[in-house]
């Protein structure tokens, strides 16, 4: 592997994992794991940059579709013309930011020869690395709250904040939604011809499965269940072989399906499928009809501003209406994430036409399109595990269909899964 290689290697493989301090009990956000993920990013992009420059005819890992760049640097030209109406430079730098080491990982995973394997193999060990500590989480919270303290120690401010915030409401949201790579994971199973890898595969696939109920999170229940079935559907001719595989599978989950929704009835007062139906308005709980709420909403914004209201800048928008007030008004990053999290667009497109208005938006869907078109070309391609990284990003579109385009960790991974598609 080359030097560029090695950094996007390192790069995805940090970012992928939690946001860890270096020094424990150090806060300074240099000195974290994210820090390093995006120092080994930039370095291999402007590394990259310098290496086409002399070489102009080095090979690629895929064609370019001169469309599909044009869509997104125009794009990215109208998110960056948002400064001009952002009432805070600040929340706006701070989403810019983002979307634009989110297009260095597109660029990155685009123009540089990294084989799927190596792909597989990342998303393989970090999954196995998230899955752990949200099991810790699990277990710590259960049996010892002294290992609480130690997570707030070991992991970064930020991130831990949010965790904590949500911990708080019998809630478990960390982020990495590994839901989206059941398609990938069972593939792998399936294809897989050692009996103890196969083995690892199916407990890690319950174990994904398994928190997902347990994060008490509606979108990721639904992700779970959208990725067995296609999980399922993209590799029908291969499953009549290894058809055990998948009763031991399908028998585990129903098991653990039964016990959790034990569980959770002991700690909550409701099953699992009940936090589709709520209709009372919460701290902890909003009923789904308040997305299409906060979708009107965004559409009302975006009549009055060609432009928006500016990246990262709704909270801004929101406070100085006097009818759309936040109810719970934010004093820390934890707060402001939680109020987001209420008042917020819950939804992609709404959240493009709020920020970057609609000529912006009407750039986004164009981009999806084009997005939509390609996929169709390659989903039938016996290429590796192309179609299985297809269906990972459309999985993923549902979590950004119904949750905001925030934070970071959710950039990356649109823009990483398009890079190698």
């Amino acid at each position: 592997m080359s030097f560029i290689e090695v950094c996007i290697f390192f790069g995805l493989f940090c970012f992928r994992l939690p946001n860890i301090n270096l020094f424990i009990g150090n806060q300074n956000q240099f000195f974290t794991l994210q820090a390093i993920a995006r120092f080994l990013i930039i370095t291999s992009f402007i590394s990259l940059i310098i290496k086409r420059l002399l070489k102009k005819h080095e090979k690629t890992n895929n064609h370019i579709d001169y469309l599909e760049m044009f869509f997104i640097l125009t794009l990215f030209v109208i998110s960056t013309l948002t400064i001009i109406v952002a009432v805070n430079p600040t929340s706006f730098w701070e989403r810019y930011k983002e979307i634009l080491l989110g297009l260095m990982l597109y660029f990155l995973c685009k123009e540089t020869i990294i084989l799927p394997s190596k792909f597989n193999f990342i998303i393989l060990l970090t999954t196995v690395c998230t899955v752990i500590y949200e099991l810790f989480l699990h277990i710590s919270q259960v049996i010892n709250a002294g290992l609480m303290q130690l997570f707030s120690q070991i992991i970064a401010y930020k991130h831990w904040q949010m965790v904590a915030l949500k911990l708080s409401e019998n809630k478990y949201q960390v982020d990495y939604y590994n839901e989206i790579f059941i398609p990938l994971i069972f593939t792998l199973l399936i294809s897989e011809k050692s009996k103890i890898r196969q083995l690892f595969l199916i407990i890690l696939l319950s174990l994904i499965v398994t928190l997902s109920i347990l994060s008490n999170i509606r979108t990721r229940l639904l992700c779970s269940i959208i990725g067995i079935l296609i999980a399922v559907y993209i590799n029908r001719k291969k499953i009549n072989i290894k058809k055990y595989i998948i009763l031991l599978f399908g028998f585990f989950i129903i098991q653990l399906i039964i016990v959790i929704n034990i569980q959770l009835f002991l700690r909550s007062d409701f099953l699992f499928y009940e936090r589709w139906t709520l209709d009372e308005y919460s701290r902890d709980f909003k009923p789904l009809q308040s997305r299409l709420s906060q979708i009107e909403d965004s559409m009302q914004v975006a009549s009055n501003n060609i432009l928006g209201v500016g990246l990262g800048n709704y909270y801004e928008y929101i406070n100085s209406n006097p009818t759309k007030r936040f109810l719970y008004q934010p004093s820390n990053y934890a707060d402001k994430w939680h109020s987001g999290g209420l008042e917020d667009v819950h939804n992609v497109f709404g959240q493009y036409l709020v920020e970057t208005g609609p000529i912006g938006f009407l750039f986004f869907v164009l981009l999806l399109t084009i997005f939509f078109k390609n996929d169709l070309l390659l989903i039938n391609v016996k290429r590796s595990f192309i179609p299985s990284y297809i269906t990972a990003f459309w999985i993923f579109f549902v979590i950004i269909m119904l949750n905001p385009f925030v934070p970071g960790s959710l950039i990356y991974i649109f823009w990483v899964l398009r890079g190698i598609i």
